[in-house]
């Protein structure tokens, strides 16, 4: 096994620097705001992430000294250890080069969204680790992509973990409870751009917190200025193209 775990690194560490010389996309660089910029993600701009996102890129923009490549190079090695970790958890070689082949898709460039594929990884070790984790690693996953929680919860109830969803049910509560006491706006605007999905990606980076906060009439106001804001935009850009 020591020698398919050591195939499993140099593969993903080559795939982590294919991916790390590669142009930041757009997506990115909305990713990179709060740790290369200091602006706060729900508060001076929206996304249409969850915060795990943007706390991800922060901590790791302070481990390289804002460096985007570098950024980009941990972030796949992150994964590619997941991987791994599933790797051995599940003591299967195939599923490492599966979830490899299916995570890290840097050899064609099949994509560039890089955060899904966090998800990803979390969701594949939560399904071949014990209960306790299985449940950690499957409220990660969430904090990357709200769409990992429904298929979490599915696989949950299907395994019949009760008493795994009780506990991170009553978990969830509390601490949501505690940021409605604490941080009423931010938890408002962090939903907003977590859950409830913007028509289009102009509109979720234009609609600033107080649309969020504001009566339903003003907010919907709001958002009709962003879009006639990014409609704008869009028109000036095709006259320069």
């Amino acid at each position: 096994m020591l020698i398919e775990i050591l195939a499993l690194a140099l593969i993903n560490l080559w795939i982590s620097y294919r991916y790390a010389v590669q142009p930041i996309g757009p997506d990115e660089g909305i990713w990179c705001l709060w740790g290369f910029t200091g602006a706060r993600p729900y508060l001076d701009f929206q996304d249409c992430k969850p915060p795990g996102i943007h706390l991800w890129i922060w901590m790791l923009s302070k481990i390289t000294g804002r460096s985007v490549t570098f950024t980009k190079f941990l972030h796949h090695m992150a994964i590619g250890c997941l991987i791994i970790a599933a790797t051995i958890a599940s003591g299967s070689f195939g599923l490492g080069l599966l979830g490899t082949a299916w995570l890290q898709s840097a050899w064609l460039l099949s994509y560039q969204s890089w955060m899904d594929a966090m998800s990803g990884a979390l969701l594949l070790l939560a399904f071949v680790s014990p209960p306790v984790f299985c449940v950690v690693l499957l409220g990660l996953a969430l904090l990357f992509n709200v769409k990992a929680g429904p298929m979490g919860l599915v696989y949950l109830v299907l395994s019949g973990m009760w008493v795994e969803i009780l506990v991170a049910g009553a978990v969830a509560v509390v601490v949501l409870g505690l940021f409605r006491l604490i941080a009423p706006k931010l938890l408002a605007a962090t939903w907003y751009g977590s859950v409830t999905i913007p028509d289009d990606i102009g509109e979720t980076v234009m609609v600033p917190l107080a649309a969020v906060t504001k009566p339903r009439a003003e907010a919907k106001e709001a958002r009709q200025q962003a879009r006639t804001a990014q409609a704008a935009l869009d028109a000036a850009q095709a006259q320069i193209a």
